[in-house]
């Protein structure tokens, strides 16, 4: 925290000749990081300076989780001042695509981003799964891009219209990694359905879900 100009000093007559010490440089302001009711905020919690004992959490922890999390809440432990303490880092676990807001009782709350080309490339490699089942599901061969036969899930996926969606299953010693087609109601199945478990896997959605956008 700096101040914008130079401390203001007490300039009433009775102090012209010897103003006392201003109290605001040592003056402690809170800061809270993060806030847990707005589904933008993508912060878990940070470690304040180096004391690794302690993680400051935006959720308060279950009880009998001992000292080690700490709720940040309405009395965070973040405090800086105009004068020697003006500065901490904070070590922070966060949702890379979404933004921290930082409070405090002196300025508007600010949004602060992770700078997107330090995110963006290392997520958009990510794949996401689910564990799904047991479901019943059948499959069936159509033409891939090339030409091909591939086969192919039928199962309904997500309503969402974010990414793409696969389906992995065990299948011997490996995994085995199949499109999704979803069936309409109405259709008859084209195979009798199996008894599945696997995941579903999410893959490309990250360029859609960047929050300042």
């Amino acid at each position: 925290m700096d101040l914008r100009g130079p401390l203001r000093t007490d300039v009433s007559w009775q102090n012209l000749f010897e103003p006392p010490a201003s109290e605001l440089p040592t003056y402690p302001w809170a800061i809270r990081l993060g806030e847990a009711q707005q589904s933008d905020d993508g912060l878990v919690g940070y470690v304040l300076d180096d004391d690794y004992d302690h993680f400051e959490t935006i959720v308060a922890p279950a009880p009998g989780a001992g000292d080690y999390l700490r709720p940040i809440g309405n009395n965070p432990g973040l405090e800086l001042d105009f004068g020697m303490h003006n500065t901490a880092v904070a070590t922070v676990l966060l949702d890379a695509r979404a933004a921290v807001h930082a409070t405090t009782d002196i300025l508007a709350t600010k949004k602060v981003f992770v700078p997107q080309q330090f995110t963006d490339q290392a997520i958009t490699r990510m794949t996401v799964n689910f564990r799904t089942g047991p479901l019943l599901a059948a499959t069936t061969h159509l033409r891939g891009d090339q030409g091909e036969s591939e086969e192919t899930i039928l199962m309904p996926t997500p309503a969402s219209g974010l990414g793409t969606w696969t389906w992995t299953e065990p299948h011997g010693d490996t995994w085995q990694n199949l499109p999704i087609l979803s069936p309409d109601q109405y259709d008859l199945p084209p195979a009798e359905p199996e008894v599945r478990s696997g995941f579903l896997s999410l893959d490309n959605a990250v360029a859609h879900t960047r929050s300042h956008h």
